[in-house]
């Protein structure tokens, strides 16, 4: 069980460290454009921030699925990490999505 639960943790905070990676270079990007928005970097940092906290939640949740799942270590660890991934993806497009959405803000909003 712990050489599972240690696959697992190893997998999924991999899988969040570079999606929060990804996050940054993206909103670095986007704050290249000149239409982006004062504070802009601050927003980047913010969401990035609030994903990898969300994130890791996500990860801890469905290690509980590993657990009860403990009989079977190798459908315990696929079922573990395809949960992890699934909350995981979906908190990416979720931070992608908010960061187009400061991007686009019109410039007397964002003040």
């Amino acid at each position: 069980m712990a050489m599972t639960l240690i696959t697992y943790f190893s997998i999924s905070f991999a899988a969040l460290f570079l999606l929060a990676l990804m996050i940054t270079h993206i909103g670095k990007v986007l704050g290249e454009c000149p239409d982006a928005v004062p504070g802009f970097r601050a927003a980047v940092a913010t969401i990035c921030t609030a994903f990898v906290a969300i994130g890791t939640g996500g990860v801890f949740l469905a290690a509980v699925v590993v657990a009860l799942l403990a009989n079977e270590a190798i459908f315990a660890l696929f079922v573990g990490l395809g949960v992890a991934s699934l909350c995981l993806g979906l908190g990416f497009t979720q931070a992608i999505a908010n960061l187009r959405a400061v991007v686009k803000l019109p410039k007397a909003e964002a003040a």
